[in-house]
């Protein structure tokens, strides 16, 4: 939290920046690679490097924020197409919150994927993200559920 606080209330050198972003991309390289590796060894998946406070996530989720924080978000803005797909998706934020563990299982169930699995751990974010805005902008449009769907 502490951190989080002076990222976002520090105004930083381009310099600072991108040294921030490459600690990032490295506690990432460091935090996947070791996990693929220790776990080809071992007979499960290994965890060394999967809490939060372990300091590849520090760094990866520094670096994201410091990206975030100073990306390109004006010339974004001007772009209607994608200030429209923006709010759309902020839009769905909660419901997305509030449906994605029942679309998880589900995709659980049909898949009969472990979670483990590479494909799970790699793709299957990405599927749920997707068929849960997808839900959340359907229930939107049927006028039963457009009061109760946030």
């Amino acid at each position: 939290m502490i951190l989080g606080y002076l990222l976002s209330t520090t105004d930083m050198s381009k310099k600072t920046r991108m040294f921030l972003c490459i600690l990032g991309a490295t506690g990432a390289g460091i935090r996947y690679i070791s996990t693929v590796a220790w776990s080809t060894n071992s007979s499960g998946l290994n965890h060394a490097f999967w809490g939060y406070l372990s300091f590849p996530t520090v760094f990866l989720a520094v670096g994201v924020f410091v990206a975030v924080k100073y990306g390109p978000w004006k010339k974004l803005e001007q772009n209607p197409g994608i200030r429209r797909a923006v709010t759309t998706l902020a839009s769905t934020g909660l419901g997305v919150y509030v449906t994605h563990m029942l679309v998880l299982q589900t995709l659980q169930n049909l898949t009969k994927l472990g979670t483990e699995s590479g494909w799970w751990r790699f793709v299957m974010p990405f599927v749920i993200y997707v068929i849960s805005v997808m839900s959340v902008l359907i229930l939107k449009k049927i006028p039963v559920f457009r009061a109760i769907v946030p």
